[in-house]
Formats: structure tokens, sequence, C-alpha cells
């Protein structure tokens, strides 16, 4: 079945979302932000697997690597970082003019010397949380979308058109500006992966021209949900669109029988910080980004 082309015309079901065609597959917490679930153990491979990225792996080193949308390179070891592969990695990001990057929990300590050690800088930092739905819900399962706001699941949107809302949003999220997917990579990536459910990936459509201007989406992982991305076009925000259509994902999430959903948003993304407040989410930990190359200077 293709997943490119027309939008149906789509129905109304619980909740307010509204009805989408049978699961096609497929997430994004999956090759695209930066594979599904941060790992506790290794964030970066866990990254590529949520996202479906089969990343190569680099004889010798024992490192493998990922080219992001953005244009940086995602390298990761297969067991913890040795100097040998930090020492690669750096020679890699400078023979190819590359930025690379490499995500790695805050409380390894002796792989980030040996990072630092080797010529990576920290870049910037993830606080991962977990938000209670039950919780979450009290506050905030009343928001309603605007007046001449309605929402669809990415399931009945025109994929390209979604694709463009997506690398847009990108471009005010710290660590992905300059996304720019190719309609195959971002239909692969949304969905061909068991993580994909169209309930929990909804897109607001500004009634009367059709724009697509806001999405929400929540990877169902094997692990329990994860809320991957939420965004509103700048032309369209404080309008409480995002919070709306997060609450109608938390509420299919839950309605499916979880109880918790997981996320991570930097550090100095305030507004996204904002909305986690909002829905009583607690930290769990943090996560490192650490890069090498032209853009990491």
């Amino acid at each position: 079945m293709s997943v490119v082309g027309r939008a149906k015309t789509p129905q109304l079901c619980g909740h307010g979302f509204r009805k989408a065609r049978p699961l096609l597959g497929s997430f994004e917490d999956a090759c695209r932000s930066s594979m599904s679930q941060i790992a506790q153990r290794d964030p970066t491979r866990q990254f590529l697997r949520a996202r479906g990225c089969a990343a190569p792996r680099l004889a010798g080193v024992n490192v493998r690597t990922h080219r992001r949308p953005d244009g940086r390179v995602v390298v990761f070891p297969i067991a913890p970082w040795t100097p040998d592969q930090a020492n690669w990695a750096v020679r890699f990001a400078r023979n190819k003019g590359v930025s690379v990057i490499t995500h790695i929990s805050a409380d390894r300590v002796d792989e980030l010397r040996i990072l630092a050690d080797a010529g990576f800088t920290s870049a910037r930092r993830e606080v991962k949380v977990e938000v209670d739905l039950d919780k979450a819900l009290a506050t905030t399962g009343g928001a309603r979308l605007p007046p001449g706001v309605a929402a669809i699941s990415a399931a009945d949107a025109d994929v390209d058109r979604l694709r463009v809302l997506d690398d847009a949003l990108r471009d005010d999220i710290p660590g992905t500006r300059g996304w720019r997917s190719t309609p195959e990579e971002f239909a692969g990536e949304t969905f061909s992966a068991p993580a994909f459910n169209p309930a929990t990936y909804l897109v607001a459509v500004q009634e009367g021209t059709g724009e697509y201007i806001g999405l929400v989406r929540i990877w169902m992982n094997r692990s329990g949900p994860r809320i991957g991305m939420f965004g509103v076009l700048r032309a369209h925000r404080r309008r409480g669109i995002a919070l709306a259509l997060l609450a109608r994902c938390l509420f299919a999430a839950r309605d499916i029988g979880h109880r918790t959903a997981t996320s991570e948003y930097d550090e100095t993304n305030e507004a996204s910080g904002g909305v986690f407040r909002r829905l009583g989410a607690h930290q769990t930990g943090s996560t490192l980004e650490f890069a090498s190359g032209p853009q990491a200077a």
C-alpha cells in the first residue's frame, strides 16, 4: 500500500481525533531525530535503533555511523567508548569535513572524559523525563483546539506536506536545525515500523485553507510510549494547539493501557520545559550531545 498521495475525508472518533486508516507501520524516534527510546546504556545506539536505522559497522574500531537529514553524522560504539574509537571519530570528522555527534548519558563519567580528551566538545544537554498519564490528563485533558483548527491523523495526511511541516518545525528545535528529509526517508521512517500508531500521531489543520500548522507524535515503542515531538508553526503559536493535540494523544496512549510516557527535551528549550511542567513530568536523567567537526567549533 502506498503511503504517499491523497488525504481522505476523515471521520471523527473517540476523544475528537479523526478516524485514521489502518496502521501502516513505522515511526520516527526512529532514524530522524536524532533510533526509538534513548537507552540507559547507549543513548545513541538506541536512538538510531528506535528510528529503524541500520547503521554499518566500521572495520577495525567497532564504531557505527549514521548520516542524518541535517548533514551531521551520528557515531556510536558497539561497546563503551575507548580512546582509539574516540580518536578515530575525531579524525573522521576532520578528514570528511563533517560534524560528528554522539549521545551519552551524563553519568558515564569515564567515557565523557575519553571523548573530551580526543577533542569532542559538549554541544548540548537533554533532560530525560517521565510523565504519569493520569496526572497529566487531570490537568490538561480538557484542552481543546481553537475554533477553525481541526486534527487529523498522520495516516490521513498528505505525506509530502507533512514532511515539509516536520522540516520547518525542526528548525526551531535545538539540535535539528537544517533538517531536510527526502520524501522516501520521511515516508519510510514515519510509517514503516511498529511504533507508529495513527491515534498518537496527530496533525493540526487550519480549516478553510487546509494548511498544516502543527503536530504531535507519540511513538508506541515496545518499552512504552515516547513523546517524540510536538510543535506549531510560529504564526499559530500561543493558541493552545500543541497542548490540545498532546492531550488527545495521551488519552489514546492511556486507552491502550499505558500508565506512563517518556520523553526528553533540550535544557535550553523553555517552551518544551513549560509543557512538561504542566504535564507534571519528573526528571529521570540527562543525556549529553558531544560533537566534533566544523559545526562543533
